[in-house]
């Protein structure tokens, strides 16, 4: 099988991939981020998003032993994993997995610091673009080549 590099984004701004379903995994302890991000990955076009969101680090490395995730979002501060403690372990239990972290504008400097312990990318807090939001996703899933055309 061939890999097609793709561009999510066409040249008149609109996603070329069509309807594609993803489990999205949120790794976050504010319950109202955790509604916020589920409203506007809603709202992104050609995008079908399944979600599963756990406040503590613990309850979603046990799902992670029975479940796949496509794309994992993860806050820096939890009840109980912190930063690259969170990247590691959630690499150790789904190396295949594009890792987001979730940050405030404050640990900016930090988020950049775990995208090169290996994160994906990282997300400010409060982003409210659909369309922004989905090409995060592609491009992070891109960029750990799970999308296969």
């Amino acid at each position: 099988m061939e890999e097609i590099n793709i561009n999510p984004v066409s040249p008149k701004g609109k996603m070329k991939a069509k309807n594609r379903q993803f489990k999205i995994l949120l790794i976050d302890n504010d319950s109202s981020e955790a509604t916020r991000l589920k409203n506007v990955f809603q709202k992104a076009k050609n995008m079908i998003v399944e979600w599963f969101h756990f406040a503590r680090l613990s309850e979603a490395l046990k799902w992670l032993k029975s479940n796949k995730a496509d794309v994992i979002l993860v806050g820096l501060w939890l009840p109980d994993g912190f930063g690259k403690d969170n990247i590691l372990a959630l690499q150790a239990f789904a190396p295949d997995a594009p890792l987001l972290v979730l940050s405030d504008k404050e640990d900016e400097a930090l988020a950049a610091d775990l995208v090169a312990d290996g994160a994906e990318n990282f997300m400010i807090r409060g982003f409210t673009n659909p369309r922004e939001a989905a090409r995060m996703i592609y491009l992070a899933i891109k960029q750990q080549k799970l999308i296969w055309f």
